[in-house]
Formats: structure tokens, sequence, C-alpha cells
């Protein structure tokens, strides 16, 4: 059986817009283009998100989940709770946790190292280039703006921690 989806079946994707990337639907916000040091940048990814230092974490947790610091957690099960809460609160599933290079104006390093022991920025992602899926599947804009206002500040890009070589592979994620 063929299948003649018609002419109109794909919409055209919207205009690029100067100091942007280019969106793939009207629906998707608009997400600055890569800083130029990513040019620069062989061995490691870039990440779209949010940082949060630890005790970005804890203040976090105390406003939106105060019960999950009640049993003072592991690390891992604080930023796990961050990022269940993060996605079911704005309705996007493919929010990750992953780890940034502290910069001037980025530096609360979280507790949790890379591979190699260096110390690291906890960040939620929702863009990366660490492949064309999480490059290319981009939330909505009502999903952007709700975790947008739950997280406080605007979302920026920042540098992986964790080599190109070992990403895929530290951070296990099923996508």
């Amino acid at each position: 059986m063929d299948y003649d989806a018609g002419d109109d079946a794909f919409p055209a994707m919207p205009a690029k817009r100067p100091g942007f990337l280019q969106s793939y639907h009207s629906s998707q916000p608009d997400i600055p283009e890569l800083p130029v040091e990513h040019r620069n940048t062989r061995d490691h990814y870039w990440n779209y998100g949010w940082p949060m230092s630890m005790e970005d974490v804890r203040a976090f947790l105390q406003v939106h989940r105060p019960r999950v610091l009640d049993n003072d957690g592991p690390t891992y099960f604080l930023l796990a709770a961050i990022g269940s809460h993060a996605a079911h609160t704005s309705d996007w599933f493919a929010i990750r946790h992953v780890l940034v290079e502290p910069m001037d104006t980025v530096n609360g390093l979280s507790e949790i190292l890379t591979p190699d022991g260096r110390p690291a920025v906890s960040f939620f992602m929702v863009v990366s280039t660490a492949s064309e899926y999480y490059f290319q599947a981009r939330p909505l804009k009502r999903h952007m703006a709700k975790l947008t206002e739950l997280f406080g500040k605007e979302p920026i890009w920042m540098k992986d921690a964790v080599e190109k070589k070992l990403w895929h592979e530290f951070y296990n994620f099923q996508v």
C-alpha cells in the first residue's frame, strides 16, 4: 500500500532568526546559537539548560520537594528528585542531569566528580550536541517557559565536563 502524504504533510520550518538555532517547528522556542568557544572544543559536547550548585539544589528541594531532604539522601538521589520534579511539572520528560565545566560566572560545584576525578557543576539539560536526538528533540515553548520559571533563570549553553569518548558510557541515558 502506497502512502501519499500530500504537499502539506510536513510543515515548512520557520525562518532562521539571526543569533538563534534553526527551529524545526514553530512551537519550539528560540534557542541561542552555540557560543563561539564550541568551535574550539573537539573533545567535549555542549549542553543547553540550567546549572545548579549543591546549595541551589538543596534550596530548590526545600521549596518544591522538602520531604526529599528529610533522609539526607545521597547526592544522586537529590539530583534525580530535581530532574523528576522538573519533568513532571513542565511535562517535558527529556530533561537530563549532566556535569559541566565550571566557568567564571558559574562555579557552584556538584558533589559528583567526573570519571577522571575533576570537580564539575550539576546541570539540567534540554538540548545537547551529544547526538542528533538531543539536539533536535527540543521542548515546546510552553515547556521552556515552565522550566525557566521553575529554575528561576534563563537557560544557558555550557561545555560538558565529560569527554566525548566517555559521555555515553558515563551518563548511560536510554536515548
